[in-house]
């Protein structure tokens, strides 16, 4: 991949997600506000995304593949702030290498989260840090791959108090199991591209 096509392939990102001058402080009865960070990073000249699996730990989604993120505090001033610092606490990763440039309308999860993904790139590589109290290990997937419609299914799950809902579920890439709020994140992100090229 060419410096030119890095270039476009953000700027392709950045034309289908909500502008950051647009974020507010959204809030939905009876969740709790939350910010994800979706990272876009270089490997061998190709964009991933960068993912964390969470440590057996803790009341929800232990275990499973997530975004770093988690429940805005009082102090953060802005959801982008809460994407940068939840960053900071599991993976170690410095503000000053996170440029954030878009979101994501906010999703509610069966945590009680109302959850805005934050869109950004990481310099790769850095400097990471893993908190073993939150993360087990973090892990790439090539965005291309994700992007792939032979790499995912919806279907219906049946979950507690909420019933029947409907759910993406990836494909096992190397052993990682990507579903629930995380893949509906990825493939609304997707939909927004709406079948320009991805590098």
């Amino acid at each position: 991949m060419t410096t030119e096509q890095s270039t476009q392939f953000v700027e392709q990102i950045k034309n289908v997600v909500e502008p950051l001058e647009n974020i507010g402080d959204f809030q939905a009865d009876g969740l709790r506000s939350a910010a994800v960070l979706l990272p876009f990073v270089k490997v061998a000249e190709k964009w991933h995304v960068l993912f964390i699996h969470r440590a057996e730990k803790g009341e929800f989604h232990r275990g499973e593949v997530a975004f770093p993120g988690g429940g805005r505090e009082i102090y953060d001033r802005t959801l982008v702030e809460t994407a940068k610092r939840e960053t900071w606490e599991e993976l170690g990763i410095s503000n000053n290498r996170i440029r954030t440039f878009g979101f994501l309308p906010p999703m509610p999860t069966i945590s009680r989260y109302w959850v805005t993904p934050i869109i950004g790139t990481i310099d790769w590589p850095t400097s990471i840090k893993i908190n073993p109290d939150e993360v087990k290990h973090y892990f790439t997937i090539p965005f291309q791959w994700l992007a792939d419609p032979e790499n995912w299914q919806e279907h219906e799950l049946d979950v507690p108090e909420l019933g029947k809902v409907l759910v993406i579920d990836y494909r096992h890439y190397q052993e990682e199991h990507l579903w629930g709020v995380t893949a509906r994140i990825i493939n609304s992100l997707i939909e927004r591209l709406n079948g320009r090229a991805i590098a």
